[in-house]
């Protein structure tokens, strides 16, 4: 073993002869800090444009998600009692299973993003409903 520390173990992994306090483990001669830090440059150098569009597609997406929740929230009752003339009991059991479908979304969404990744459960929960609110808006209009 040469002086100073360095050395070669089986499998091509030694450490790398610098201070007893500052020693590196080098796999493949590079070390191992060393991928840490090209990983992170590459980072930095793809980040801030893909960074400013997925921020502004999140934005977009959660604040349209809750614009139209709370908008529907505090108008459904009153739009089931106008529309269709419904009693107010009944606009308000409406609007409480509604709610509640929300609340089993919301759960059920954790559970699929945790099984198949977050991205993946945004995106299908904001587009896999674009269809059916694209036709419930045609009826309510017609």
């Amino acid at each position: 073993m040469p002086a100073g520390g360095g050395g070669t173990a089986a499998g091509g992994v030694h450490r790398a002869a610098k201070g007893p306090a500052q020693h590196r483990l080098v796999l493949g001669g590079c070390a191992v800090g060393d991928y840490r830090s090209v990983a992170r440059e590459r980072l930095v150098r793809a980040a801030p444009r893909k960074i400013k569009v997925a921020m502004a597609v999140l934005m977009a997406l959660v604040f349209s998600k809750y614009i139209y929740l709370a908008s529907l929230t505090s108008y459904y009752t009153f739009f089931l009692i106008s529309k269709f003339h419904v009693p107010v009991r009944s606009a308000q059991i409406h609007l409480f299973l509604f709610l509640g479908a929300v609340a089993a979304g919301t759960v059920a969404g954790g559970v699929i993003g945790d099984r198949f990744g977050r991205k993946y459960a945004i995106w299908c929960s904001i587009l896999g409903v674009l269809p059916a609110s694209a036709f419930s808006a045609i009826l309510v209009y017609a």
